[in-house]
């Protein structure tokens, strides 16, 4: 994060408008996404497009899509869905360091969670980067 904060003024990014998480609890993180929403849409009123950068540390599983591990509530949060949304009214970059054990959705705190599939399931879990 520091990184981050000190070169994103000379790429011109505002870095002022970040969200920083560490063990976030799920109310936590939707507050944040939400928080990105209404700031795209702003943007937007402005005819401008925001860059969202969503860097993601931590554990994972997935199924055909990817799920953020909420250590303190046990639960799975559909991070992957979350970014696809945000990404209808910005520019995305997601970086996911994180493993991606294939996982059973039953009992696993996932919701109504959608399941997308697509050709972004990487088979061997390892870290990559999403682009929307």
């Amino acid at each position: 994060m520091k990184i981050m904060a000190k070169f994103a003024p000379m790429l011109g990014i505002n870095f002022d408008h970040r969200v920083y998480l560490e063990d976030p609890t799920e109310r936590e993180i939707k507050k944040a996404f939400l928080d990105i929403t209404k700031s795209n849409v702003a943007a937007k009123r402005q005819n401008k497009q925001n860059l969202v950068l969503v860097y993601y540390s931590g554990h994972g599983e997935m199924t055909s899509t990817s799920f953020a591990v909420l250590v303190q509530e046990e639960a799975l949060f559909p991070i992957e869905r979350q970014v696809r949304i945000i990404s209808q009214q910005a520019h995305v970059v997601m970086v996911w360091d994180a493993c991606r054990v294939p996982c059973d959705l039953m009992g696993k705190g996932a919701g109504d969670a959608e399941i997308q599939t697509g050709p972004l399931v990487n088979a061997y879990g390892e870290n990559f980067v999403y682009l929307f």
